[in-house]
């Protein structure tokens, strides 16, 4: 497609804050929604992204802070001293109600994420940077320059993940257990996904997300969702043979506890730390079932009849009401070798879909377990050692992201 603003997503799907021109010299630029943050906690973001060896010309912060109009009296005076207080830091500071159905996240990064593709198109840099990050959110030193340089030294990357780690520092005894367990989920969750070879074993965290503005519009941009933006984003590119992981630095989620969005971070230790909900993980017995179904995928593609024997009999149950083979045989019938085969598979078979199959064996057949328990199983399939505790499994986990 064309990249100019007669781009069809600006004629069509783009919100824009305002049409101010960038410097020709900006190569990325951070998005950051804000909702019900304090100065101190955006000062310290702001502050974390600037700290970069970048020149002052190569890069911008974009703030937008955010509410839904039904909290306009009680927001808005507050978003405004914020916003004051935040300029004398960096100028692109936004203050926006939004309708209450089409408030949250979503929008908030998407009219972030479209102002900055506006501006990138009318300076003619398809290749600008955008940068997702979150307003209790701090990173490595230079982090703006080391996303930069992962896509510029792969031109054909068009989004990435980045590593990430949730800040344990200071935190309460039973707050830290729960942020542990959370992000010894995360990791367990996406860590049997690469064991067993998903194409789309990636982390989904909206502070830790980079697109190219190009790939941006030709992708349909950001959706609206008030939560899971990030995941349905992402996923977006991951089929396509050109989505990278940036582990060359570093973003540091704030592990404070939030009823900002329906699920996340945030909402998991409040329901965890209320008693509302215990953190556990998907069955090891789910993963491991879908596995020798990968294991003998290229059969599906040679042979004529069905291969049902390797499968379990709660897979073979699933295949049946989900008609999986009916998916089956219509890539078989429109790929012309068992590489195409696979990938048209994946396609159809995405990541949601995956999703969907490990929560309906969770109601079905195999209920999901304690974080260790998963954790545990993972890391005996991985030849770790066995980790005695969530700290020891995740500390072994994060070191695995790292190294793959």
């Amino acid at each position: 497609m064309r990249f100019d603003l007669k781009h069809n997503y600006f004629r069509t799907r783009s919100e824009v804050l305002d049409t101010e021109a960038f410097s020709p010299s900006v190569k990325i630029v951070a998005c950051i929604p804000a909702y019900k943050e304090n100065f101190i906690e955006l000062k310290r973001a702001v502050l974390s992204l600037m700290q970069t060896g970048l020149r002052a010309e190569e890069y911008r912060i974009l703030i937008l802070i955010n509410f839904p109009k039904s909290q306009l009296e009680s927001q808005e005076p507050l978003a405004l001293k914020l916003q004051r207080a935040l300029s004398s830091i960096t100028p692109h500071v936004y203050v926006q109600a939004f309708d209450d159905k089409k408030s949250g996240v979503g929008r908030a990064r998407k009219v972030l994420m479209d102002t900055a593709s506006m501006r990138f198109a009318q300076i003619n840099n398809p290749n600008g940077v955008i940068l997702c990050f979150d307003a209790d959110s701090t990173c490595e030193q230079n982090h703006l320059d080391m996303v930069l340089k992962a896509f510029e030294r792969n031109a054909k990357m068009q989004a990435a993940s980045i590593y990430f780690e949730h800040n344990l520092e200071n935190l309460e005894a039973e707050q830290m257990q729960r942020i542990v367990e959370y992000e010894l989920h995360l990791r367990t969750y996406i860590g049997w996904k690469k064991y067993i070879g998903l194409p789309y074993a990636f982390q989904t965290i909206g502070s830790s997300m980079a697109v190219r503005v190009k790939d941006y519009l030709d992708k349909g941009g950001m959706n609206i969702r008030k939560a899971g933006e990030d995941f349905y984003f992402l996923h977006k590119f991951t089929n396509t043979g050109n989505f990278g992981e940036i582990k060359t630095t570093a973003v540091y989620p704030s592990s404070r506890i939030s009823d900002r969005v329906p699920f996340g971070t945030g909402r998991a230790l409040l329901d965890a730390l209320s008693g509302k909900k215990e953190i556990l993980t998907y069955n090891p017995k789910s993963y491991g079932s879908f596995h020798q179904f990968i294991l003998h995928l290229e059969d599906w593609y040679t042979t004529k009849k069905k291969n049902t024997d390797c499968l379990s009999q709660e897979l073979i149950q699933w295949f049946s009401a989900n008609k999986v083979e009916s998916i089956l045989l219509e890539c078989k019938n429109n790929s012309s070798d068992f590489l195409s085969f696979k990938k048209r598979f994946y396609t159809r078979f995405d990541a949601f879909r995956f999703m969907k199959y490990l929560h309906q064996m969770r109601e079905t057949h195999w209920p999901d377990v304690k974080v260790l328990d998963g954790a545990k199983a993972l890391c005996t399939k991985l030849n770790f050692k066995a980790p005695t505790s969530n700290l020891e499994a995740l500390q072994q986990l994060r070191q695995f992201d790292k190294s793959m």
